[in-house]
């Protein structure tokens, strides 16, 4: 994987909500395209990333920065993660998920992987493997399996290329964009949410939605060479 490829961490500043805003508070930042300042007692502290997003960004801008190139690197073959972190309230499936007025990440990934694959029909076949898994409490619940089977899921064992291999966990076939929508929104209705101080829909959980990119092209050689299927490609 080339150097573009590695690991990279931003930072997304979301704005202020309506409870901030009524108790007056103001941003505590102040930031650039790729660093933070914060102003300390003892002076003032300065926070690099490879990229800073301010209040008014949307996820087309931080996806196309951040996401994109991750996904170009799946479809080549490679092992990539988008990863998000932080307190609750503080936007996270805003950034994954978005809304219909702004996609997140994974609707615009979900596009990417589709428009490449209906780019590549004329000569390879694809099979693309999607699972919904949240972690509850300490527990692993497979969010594409309702009722008690899908719960208190065990990891099996640590496979070095494929990760934690979970027991009775879901991978469903996916052949275009509408069918893995469909498997979000069923997904999304098993998720565990709550209301906090910070966020009246807080999602109590961690999830991981995984996508699994198999591949097989076929090569046409000489005439005199025989006719051979190319070996196939996962990410």
């Amino acid at each position: 994987m080339s150097e573009d490829g590695s690991i990279k961490v931003s930072v997304r500043i979301r704005p202020l909500n309506e409870r901030e805003l009524g108790d007056n508070q103001t941003m505590g930042f102040e930031y650039n395209n790729t660093s933070l300042k914060e102003k300390t007692t003892t002076g003032q502290k300065v926070y690099r990333f490879d990229h800073c997003f301010g209040p008014n960004s949307n996820n087309m801008e931080a996806y196309e920065k951040v996401g994109k190139n991750l996904v170009m690197h799946a479809l080549e073959g490679y092992n990539a993660t988008i990863f998000t972190y932080g307190q609750t309230g503080s936007g996270k499936t805003h950034s994954i998920l978005g809304n219909d007025s702004d996609p997140g990440f994974i609707p615009r990934c979900i596009d990417d992987v589709f428009n490449y694959v209906d780019s590549q029909k004329s000569n390879t076949e694809f099979l693309i493997l999607v699972s919904y898994l949240e972690v509850y409490n300490e527990e692993i619940n497979d969010l594409l399996t309702p009722g008690e089977s899908g719960q208190n899921l065990r990891i099996l064992t640590e496979d070095p290329q494929k990760g934690a291999i979970i027991d009775n966990l879901v991978e469903q076939v996916v052949s275009n964009k509408k069918e893995i929508q469909d498997v979000l929104k069923e997904g999304e209705k098993q998720r565990s949410y709550g209301s906090t101080k910070m966020n009246n829909t807080s999602s109590r959980s961690h999830t991981l939605f995984r996508m699994v990119i198999e591949s097989r092209t076929e090569l046409t050689f000489d005439d005199d060479e025989e006719k051979n299927p190319a070996s196939p490609s996962q990410s």
